[in-house]
């Protein structure tokens, strides 16, 4: 994504850009629900070219080498390129089955949820099934504050302040700032009641999964304006303010789409655990992505894996039987990712061995 420097309002009343980077400052003390309401206001006016969103969170999570303050998408957390990778395996796996999994009242909704990719992506984000490239917004202060103090036991809670393009349709894709911004309220189903309960949001970086040229171009950090941090007091609201109740950020009894989707989430758990099936699905990754270097260096470009494989053979880095035992490998972990109930774990304890000779032989 593109990033951008924020303006504030100086002593004099103009607006000027900052000559600092606001993931980098520490968090402004807004003492109550007010102060920090008039504080983005002003926020507001002199950032009046993006539209303002909001992210409530109990800990202000920084990069290890630096005080800079980290505001990625879930899938890219913690993770080096070959994990983010198998991520991506499982979120392609899960997305395909969510049609299938919500029964949703609205023909329109299952139309649409079949054609559109962000949807899916969005929606399993926002019900936290699996790790996706969206990070979860507001447009209410009074949500993301409520996010911040819930389950809070430190003195603060911490609010940022995001600004986006403007736009008119429900799902938002700006090419020349590389961002997509998705109303949930505008695409999820009825049924979904959670992102009508907390007028949700997710952005992403438009076109980018795990192919990126730096991970630091998908940190939301980019287009931070400010940090906040609020106390966690009752007296931090003031008269006419509370603390939304959890039940209500998470309406979860009567949300149905939650129900639906608890297999895909036990599903995605399965998958990314560090057991015998997310260990083939990482081993895989880190393996299919040295095939596609070594077979890409006679063509300097980028090749498909079947590709790959007959380059292989015809620079004698491999022969016939590596190949085959390569691409029944890939074969099997299509069906590892797209019907893993269907694996036996015998099966899976075989191939995984199988994998791990084969890494060592193309080492």
């Amino acid at each position: 994504m593109i990033g951008f420097k924020p303006f504030y309002i100086s002593d004099e009343g103009e607006a000027v850009r900052s000559e600092y980077d606001p993931a980098l400052t520490s968090p402004q003390l807004a003492n109550s629900f007010q102060e920090l309401i008039r504080e983005v206001a002003v926020l507001s006016i002199a950032n009046y070219k993006n539209m303002l969103f909001f992210r409530g969170q109990i800990l202000d999570h920084t990069y290890k080498t630096s005080e800079r303050s980290t505001l990625y998408p879930s899938i890219y957390r913690n993770a080096e390129p070959t994990e983010i990778h198998a991520r991506f395996d499982v979120l392609d796996s899960i997305s395909e089955e969510i049609v299938n999994v919500l029964d949703l009242s609205l023909k329109q909704s299952k139309e649409v949820l079949h054609r559109r990719k962000f949807i899916k992506w969005a929606i399993l984000q926002h019900y936290e099934v699996c790790p996706t490239p969206f990070i979860d917004l507001t447009q209410s202060l009074h949500v993301a504050c409520s996010f911040a103090l819930h389950n809070n036991n430190n003195n603060y809670g911490y609010i940022y302040v995001i600004g986006l393009p403007y736009s008119s349709s429900r799902i938002a894709m700006d090419a020349e700032q590389e961002l997509v911004v998705v109303r949930l309220l505008s695409i999820c189903p009825p049924e979904a009641l959670r992102p009508h309960f907390q007028e949700g949001y997710v952005a992403g970086t438009l076109d980018i999964t795990y192919k990126y040229n730096k991970k630091l171009e998908l940190d939301f950090n980019k287009r931070l304006i400010k940090k906040f941090k609020i106390p966690n007091k009752t007296e931090f609201w003031g008269e006419g303010f509370n603390k939304i109740p959890i039940n209500q950020l998470f309406p979860d009894e009567d949300d149905t789409v939650l129900k639906s989707l608890q297999g895909l989430k036990d599903r995605s758990h399965r998958m990314a655990r560090s057991g015998d099936i997310g260990l083939f699905i990482e081993n895989w990754s880190k393996l299919e992505k040295q095939i596609l270097q070594k077979g890409s260096k006679e063509k300097q470009r980028a090749v498909s894996f079947g590709s790959a494989i007959d380059n292989l053979i015809k620079m004698k880095k491999i022969d016939r039987k590596t190949a085959t035992s390569l691409e029944n490998l890939r074969t099997f972990r299509n069906s590892l990712v797209h019907r893993t109930e269907e694996v036996e774990q015998e099966r899976l304890s075989k191939e995984l061995s199988l994998l791990k000779d084969l890494m060592k032989q193309l080492d």
